[in-house]
């Protein structure tokens, strides 16, 4: 899932890029029908993906959103988080978006895949976002630590 914004088409041109495909919208715009469809890609075996801190931030608070489908459907979430050097952080957005320079070295960081409870009580779905902002933290750490970039 891609944002409706400048940024979201940039990233949607660099994924179908890679042979991946995008559905376009947010929680504020489109929330619906975006999640509806993910859900019916899912069941027909795609992968989802979300960026876990939602549309507007806060910047690395999860949402409920992502925890939520993945309780309803049965699938594992798996933690993911890069980092990159020589790379700008665009400040100027809420997300603090990291850009690689060309040529820089970089790391995807993949986590151990989480199952997940199928409790979508709004505890239990709040419990699961905690931890895996925790794990998310500490894959980004490690990524960073991997590939000597120093600050957030």
């Amino acid at each position: 899932m891609t944002s409706i914004s400048y940024m979201g088409e940039i990233q949607s041109h660099i994924l179908a890029s890679f042979g991946y495909d995008t559905i376009k919208g947010s929680s504020s715009r489109g929330g619906a029908r975006v999640l509806a469809e993910m859900v019916r890609l899912v069941r027909r075996g795609r992968i989802g993906a979300f960026a876990v801190d939602g549309p507007k931030g806060p910047y690395r608070e999860v949402k409920p959103g992502a925890i939520f489908v993945a309780k309803k459907l049965g699938v594992p979430v798996v933690p993911v988080s890069t980092s990159a050097r020589p790379s700008v952080v665009l400040g100027s957005v809420w997300d603090r978006y990291l850009l690689p320079m060309p040529f820089s070295r970089t790391v995807v960081y993949l986590g151990e895949p989480m199952i997940l409870d199928t409790d979508t009580s709004e505890r239990s779905v709040e419990k699961d976002c905690q931890r895996i902002g925790r794990v998310l933290e500490e894959l980004e750490n490690r990524a960073d630590a991997i590939i000597g970039r120093k600050g957030k």
